[in-house]
């Protein structure tokens, strides 16, 4: 073959068809035909016989073959092409049926479906068809659901339309907006128009399980300084963030309460309630304020409009005096305490942040002058490890006075007897 002309070759019986574009040496002349016309004239084609076969009937023939054009010489491929000296040509196979080759498994209203269809379009010997249309416009599946099916408001997102490649057509994102029951799910050729080949699906979808969190927790809280904090609703399963709150709620409020307030002294000032921001999918809790040092829970509690969710989390907020803050920062001490004790008899499930709320505004209270990073309660017996920082003499100094905690009572705070160990 010269490979110096674009050439296009359609094999119909024992007829071969050559029509070819301007040779790249020389100056195109009235009548030669450019890439995109050839482009052009074999998609039409190619369409036709494989959707219709019109012109299969035309000529009497039984079957068809084409090779495709080569792409422009200015397409980065060509020298690809160029290197290839066989003709490629590809048999024209006709359709008869569309099915899924695996079973869709729907996570939850709004998640993408756990497996996607595929599917797979065979011809009239039970033969899966590789290729339908040409390598630029090949043909196109579109899912859509089933009108009167499912809820009434239900929408399907993601790519609904993809193409028939390689012998399959392969949706990776699809989901649908609202739970429902029997919702049906249809797919059918979109490209070319007119094609009549579909399948349908059914199943059910459950309602979307969500959790709340804080999308932004300050890290240092220091007595009498105002901070703010956006509430962001999660899928409880795949943690994905709900940018579109109110697709099927009216609306959401937010109320936060402190716990532990009879071991924290102090007081809490500042926006308490508030609502979901139907535009920015957050709630911004503005202005709170802690009066003095301590340890408090925090508790932000989310309730939908309609009442169908009602979700809570909790945050430990470590407030700093100001003063100790400002001048501690020069180096930190972990210390370790261990208690000869069962941990579920003592801390018990879902009650570890009360603990440890306990336990950080006992060792504030008593020593007023240390500065608490942190502290955190681990089974294994019961393991309190606390990290204070402090500097110079009052490093030193702090450490001495927590390490009293052996003869001073603290294991009146934990009704713990039999210390073992501190590190």
């Amino acid at each position: 073959m010269d490979t110096s002309v674009s050439r296009w070759i359609i094999w119909i019986s024992f007829l071969c068809l050559v029509l070819h574009s301007t040779e790249l040496n020389t100056t195109a002349s009235a009548g030669d035909l450019s890439t995109e016309e050839l482009q052009n004239i074999t998609k039409t084609i190619v369409n036709d016989v494989q959707a219709g076969s019109i012109l299969l009937n035309l000529l009497n023939s039984t079957g068809v073959a084409i090779a495709e054009p080569r792409q422009d010489p200015e397409d980065p491929n060509w020298q690809v092409v160029l290197s290839d000296t066989n003709i490629a040509l590809q048999t024209l196979a006709q359709p008869s049926e569309m099915r899924l080759s695996n079973t869709i498994v729907p996570l939850h209203e709004g998640a993408p479906f756990s497996t996607q269809p595929k599917l797979q379009i065979y011809d009239s010997s039970g033969n899966v068809i590789d290729k339908l249309g040409t390598n630029t416009n090949p043909w196109q599946i579109t899912a859509s659901i089933v009108s009167g099916t499912g809820h009434a408001a239900g929408q399907l997102t993601g790519t609904t339309t993809v193409p028939y490649q390689y012998g399959l057509a392969n949706f990776t994102d699809l989901a649908i907006s609202h739970f429902g029951d029997d919702y049906g799910l249809n797919f059918t050729v979109t490209y070319p128009v007119g094609v009549n080949l579909f399948t349908l699906t059914n199943f059910s979808l459950t309602r979307r399980p969500l959790k709340v969190n804080a999308m932004s927790i300050p890290t240092t809280v220091v007595a009498n300084s105002s901070i703010s904090l956006m509430i962001k609703l999660e899928d409880a399963v795949t943690s994905q963030i709900i940018e579109q709150t109110h697709w099927r709620i009216t609306d959401w409020e937010v109320c936060v309460t402190l716990d532990g307030l009879e071991f924290y002294k102090g007081k809490q000032f500042g926006e308490l309630n508030t609502k979901f921001n139907a535009t920015t999918g957050l709630a911004t809790l503005s202005d709170i304020r802690f009066t003095e040092p301590g340890m408090v829970i925090l508790k932000i509690g989310v309730t939908s409009v309609p009442a169908e969710y009602s979700l809570e989390t909790q945050l430990l907020i470590n407030i700093r005096r100001a003063d100790l803050y400002a001048s501690s920062r020069n180096s930190s001490t972990q210390m370790l305490l261990r208690f000869e004790a069962y941990y579920n008899s003592i801390v018990a499930a879902g009650y570890q942040l009360p603990f440890e709320t306990v336990i950080g505004n006992f060792l504030i209270r008593r020593y007023p002058d240390i500065d608490l990073d942190s502290v955190q309660i681990d089974s294994g017996g019961v393991t309190i490890t606390y990290q204070i920082t402090s500097g110079g003499s009052l490093q030193t100094n702090g450490t001495l006075i927590l390490c009293d905690a052996l003869d001073d009572g603290t294991s009146e705070i934990f009704g713990l007897l039999n210390f073992i160990t501190l590190n």
